[in-house]
């Protein structure tokens, strides 16, 4: 997204005359709403002369972005203008380059995101230039829809921006504005876009041209006395609309999938306290409290961060989980939306650390939604055999339906033959031509295909992107050529001046352990240092490991996936995590941060000794080590070591 989504023609001004903010003003609401044929100037007005008393909009290099949001507006408009002569906007701030735009009340991620790209502008001292030596509205027109269609990038927002934005505080809303604003935006949930019920699509499959033929074609076959023939046609079209309606039902669920990313409950400051409130509940201004392990339930901007990191795969496909922050970069970069690190979004989750937000957007109005509504809205483009079995079906209908017509009327007219005879005769011609079991056939040929490309590991969604893989001439991936699950596995060891490895994938604690080609029995690691490695392993850290259930067939983990991968690794070696936690309690958490490299608890166990146990960069534990463990003996860490 970028400001020249909102541009036109018509919504520019160069040079335009006015002697003070509220004469530009007026000038600009008035010019914006007759070109756009509404009648709320009046309203329009004072909704942004409002929001003027309240604070300046003057933002700096003579540029001022006057907004409002306003009720019953169906879209966002922006109106670009330059003075003839600098006027003052409040605070002695002389402006002449106004972006003035409003947008739907309900649209509060779209006013916070063009906010955003206006404030980007301020840095850019020869665009500035540029737009300000415009000496005609085509030119600024030019000028704007040229440099907007080059920049991609977002300027992060002061958290007391969006609170004044979103008309809230750090307190958290009342009761009352919950209620007054769920009747506005409505509940925080994905919605299903598509038209008609499952059922009514699955009847749509018997209407279309070859289904109709088939049908004409089972009606004559009874008419005729040869039922054994009409109920063979009704099967194979029975057939061919459940082959086509299951490709359907899987692009059904991909939005029940998204809606599985979202949680049930969340934290919301209300009135003034936390409260666990439904994750419908919540609205653009609520405060949600994030800890680690949580899932976001919705678009937000930091207010709070204690060392917050976060899982951003859902959106960026990096596994890595992402720092964030509840202050602008100091050096002012520009970012990707998705990726600002002020903000956090719906379906993804915390991975360490916690923090507060302020929800900016909710439902189908945040990144979540709009994914939905893409994978609802968007029509997938026939592959290439698909166009041609369609091309073929139509041109073979036809014949077949011109040659049954021309045999019925040869038979009854120039033969001997009877009525129904004649009729026999024309349903076989057309039933011997019509290829009724064309699709039936196609897609059986594809689904062994499939099976074929599964032994050789590779994974095939659709049926027909076989022969579209096969027409493929190019494959464009992205910067790293691969694709993730998003999970890690411990591969290797180093103990005692040996390396030992370890089998296995995923989260599943199923592997075996080896040096070199020969396997070892797990319960024979239990020297000093293996014990003590894989009881750090487990008690510093905050995952956890969960076995498949009915919602989710496969282990998961909540939480960091490296920890999760040093938990799977313990599971492996016998280590019974539970059990091992239930035995101490956990005193104090120093969690990892990029400038220690480490993460550190200190642990009461049941002896009445408390332990510090650490993990982190390499470099930065040694530092701090006196001794090494080898063959169950502690000694001196010597340089050789």
């Amino acid at each position: 997204m970028n400001l020249s989504a909102f541009l036109t023609r018509t919504m520019v001004s160069a040079r335009m005359a006015a002697s003070s903010k509220q004469e530009a003003l007026e000038t600009i609401v008035s010019a914006l709403c007759s070109r756009r044929g509404m009648t709320t100037a009046r309203e329009t007005l004072g909704a942004i002369l409002s929001r003027e008393n309240q604070f300046s909009t003057a933002i700096g290099a003579g540029i001022a972005v006057p907004h409002a949001r306003i009720e019953h507006l169906k879209e966002p408009l922006l109106f670009v203008a330059t003075l003839r002569s600098a006027v003052d906007f409040g605070n002695k701030q002389p402006v002449d380059i106004i972006f003035l735009f409003i947008t739907p009340i309900t649209a509060s991620s779209t006013h916070l995101k063009i906010l955003s790209m206006i404030g980007r502008i301020v840095g850019d001292t020869p665009y500035v230039d540029r737009i300000r030596a415009a000496q005609s509205n085509g030119e600024l027109y030019s000028v704007l829809s040229l440099e907007e269609q080059r920049r991609e990038g977002f300027s992060p927002l002061y958290a007391k921006e969006v609170l004044r934005e979103l008309d809230t505080r750090d307190t958290g809303l009342t009761d009352r504005e919950v209620r007054e604003r769920l009747d506005i935006y409505g509940r925080n949930r994905l919605q299903s876009l598509r038209s008609g019920s499952l059922l009514r699509r699955f009847l749509g499959n018997f209407t279309n041209l070859l289904a109709i033929l088939m049908w004409a074609g089972a009606v004559l076959a009874f008419l005729s006395a040869t039922p054994e023939v009409g109920w063979a046609i009704i099967i194979v079209i029975f057939i061919n609309a459940v082959f086509s309606f299951s490709q359907e039902f899987k692009a059904e669920r991909a939005i029940e999938a998204l809606r599985n990313l979202l949680p049930s409950y969340a934290t919301a400051v209300r009135n003034g306290r936390p409260v666990r409130v439904l994750c419908d509940e919540l609205v653009p201004g609520d405060i949600i409290q994030l800890e680690e392990g949580d899932s976001i339930a919705a678009d937000g901007q930091l207010v709070e961060t204690a060392e917050l990191r976060v899982d951003n795969s859902a959106f960026s496909g990096e596994s890595a989980p992402v720092s964030k922050l509840n202050a602008r970069a100091p050096d002012e970069r520009q970012f990707l939306w998705i990726e600002i690190p002020t903000l956090v979004f719906a379906g993804t989750s915390v991975i360490s650390g916690s923090g507060k937000a302020v929800v900016t957007a909710t439902g189908m109005s945040a990144e979540i939604g709009q994914i939905a509504r893409l994978t609802q809205t968007i029509e997938v483009p026939q592959s290439p055999l698909q166009k041609e079995i369609s091309r073929l079906t139509k041109v073979i209908a036809s014949i077949s339906m011109a040659m049954g017509l021309v045999f019925f009327l040869v038979g009854a007219a120039f033969t001997r033959m009877t009525f129904p005879a004649a009729a026999v005769f024309a349903i076989g011609i057309i039933l011997g031509n019509v290829p009724e079991g064309l699709l039936p056939t196609v897609t059986l040929s594809l689904a062994m295909a499939v099976q074929r490309m599964a032994k050789r590991g590779a994974l095939i969604k659709k049926l027909s992107s076989v022969e579209t893989l096969g027409a493929t001439n190019v494959i464009c991936t992205d910067k790293t050529g691969t694709l993730t699950t998003n999970q890690m596995s411990v591969r290797r060891l180093w103990f005692g001046g040996e390396a030992l490895t370890v089998s296995g994938s995923d989260y599943q604690p199923v592997g075996d352990f080896s040096y070199g080609e020969n396997k070892i029995d797990a319960k024979t690691l239990t020297l000093a240092e293996h014990r003590l490695f894989f009881e750090t392993a487990v008690l510093c850290n905050t995952s956890r490991l969960n076995a498949p259930s009915s919602e989710r067939p496969y282990w998961a983990v909540a939480g960091d996936p490296t920890e999760g991968a040093l938990l799977v690794l313990a599971s492996k070696a016998g280590v019974d995590s539970d059990r091992l936690r239930g035995s101490s309690q956990e005193r104090r958490r120093f969690p990892f941060e990029s400038i220690r490299k480490r993460m550190s608890v200190v642990r009461s166990f049941d002896d009445g000794k408390s332990r510090i146990l650490v993990k982190g960069a390499p470099r930065e534990l040694v530092d701090l080590c006196t001794g090494v463990l080898r063959g169950g003996e502690e000694r001196r860490l010597t340089e050789a070591d």
